[in-house]
């Protein structure tokens, strides 16, 4: 009798472990999930910042090419009547030209950069999901 109580104790102590073993598996897995979860959260909020600087590039271009319209116009306005004038809404546009070459340089940066992170993004979320 003693040796079923033995043997009976054994089983259980190991059958115990067994299930710790199972138990700290588990919480571990669910640990690395919800840490993979956090850096998907993280890439979201990126992609959503650059997103929000590609929107602004793009309307500083919009505004950068208006500006440089309208110092060719006021050039053209002004021409017959003070040239200095002109020369300086010829500079100005030149500037303004520089700077949108600048800016859509930038601007295709920033697009490339949205593309890649949306890649990755997308390849976490696979991830996630397997």
């Amino acid at each position: 009798m003693r040796l079923f109580k033995k043997l009976a104790v054994q089983v259980c102590a190991r059958a115990d472990a067994m299930a710790d073993q199972f138990e700290n598996k588990e919480a571990l897995s669910l640990s690395y999930i919800r840490e993979y979860e956090r850096v998907v959260a993280k890439a979201k909020v990126k992609l959503a910042q650059v997103e929000g600087e590609v929107h602004r590039l793009e309307r500083e271009t919009v505004r950068i090419e208006e500006q440089a319209a309208l110092w060719v116009e006021r050039a053209r306005r002004v021409h017959a009547t003070d040239e200095s004038k002109a020369l300086a809404c010829v500079k100005r546009m030149q500037q303004d030209q520089a700077l949108l070459t600048q800016t859509m340089r930038d601007l295709e940066e920033t697009r490339s950069l949205k593309q890649k992170m949306a890649h990755d993004v997308d390849q976490l979320l696979a991830k996630l999901a397997a």
